[in-house]
């Protein structure tokens, strides 16, 4: 996530895997807004929680007057429920195995003993968000893809 001056995003229980970084702060005006500090913009409207990252080469990366420690300490505040293990492989969130297959066969879903299906954020999202109990897009039980998704393109007549 490369995140630039006063942005106002929000990110919940969110799976970012295999980029060259995690997160980028850019700017101090975009610190400012994430450790909280009033800006001439006001305070912070960024929330960034129940975030995990895998095999990535580093977790943070400071730019524009952000500095290392501050973005670390932001991102691991504890109630925000974020989990920064860029070293960590995509084995270990124990995803489908046909996760990465084309046709009929594909499953986005973890396995049941995934990292991913317990210890999301559950605090109270904005209108328009589905609060979760997981992080990613999908449950370990329930492929909503079924039915109505093609993941065939070499196949499929479009």
């Amino acid at each position: 996530m490369h995140l630039r001056r006063n942005t106002a995003i929000a990110i919940y229980n969110s799976v970012f895997v295999g980029y060259p970084e995690g997160l980028r702060l850019d700017g101090t005006a975009t610190y400012a807004n994430f450790n909280g500090t009033a800006t001439t913009t006001g305070a912070s409207n960024a929330t960034l929680q129940g975030i995990t990252f895998s095999n990535m080469s580093a977790d943070y990366k400071e730019a524009g007057g952000t500095l290392f420690a501050d973005i670390k300490t932001y991102f691991e505040t504890a109630t925000r429920k974020n989990n920064p293990a860029a070293s960590t492989t995509v084995a270990s969130l124990l995803l489908n195995a046909n996760a990465f297959t084309l046709g009929s066969a594909a499953d986005f879903r973890p396995q049941s003993t995934s990292p991913l299906v317990t210890n999301a954020n559950t605090a109270t999202v904005p209108t328009g968000l589905t609060q979760t109990t997981y992080r990613g897009a999908f449950d370990a039980t329930t492929n909503w893809t079924s039915g109505w998704a093609n993941f065939d393109p070499q196949n499929a007549d479009y």
